[in-house]
């Protein structure tokens, strides 16, 4: 449908420069966070799944099932720049005030 890859970016880690200046090892502790959590899931699905349902009001075989079809994966914004924008791009085409009518510039993408 869209000629790329069946995929999309679904979630992101937001933080303002003045904490990123202030604590400069933060992004990257984050991150490896976020890679170490998706390893557990991935490797203790039914841990995971039982975690989801606390957190998330869903039964565990039923997130133990999605995860199936939607594959976890870390991936720093600056490696997602070009899905990013593909997305945003799209979105831009239905509503043009979103991101005040234009792209995110560089600093945007941060990792």
């Amino acid at each position: 449908m869209t000629g790329r890859a069946p995929r999309f970016p679904q979630a992101g880690t937001l933080a303002l420069t003045s904490l990123i200046d202030k604590y400069p090892g933060l992004i990257q502790t984050i991150q490896d966070g976020l890679v170490e959590a998706v390893n557990w899931s991935q490797k203790n699905p039914d841990d995971a799944a039982a975690l989801g349902a606390k957190y998330l009001g869903l039964k565990a075989p039923v997130i133990k099932k999605s995860l199936g079809y939607t594959p976890l994966e870390m991936v720093s914004a600056k490696d997602a720049k070009e899905d990013l924008e593909f997305w945003y791009s799209r979105l831009l085409e239905q509503n043009p005030k979103l991101f005040g009518g234009s792209l995110p510039d560089d600093e945007f993408y941060y990792g």
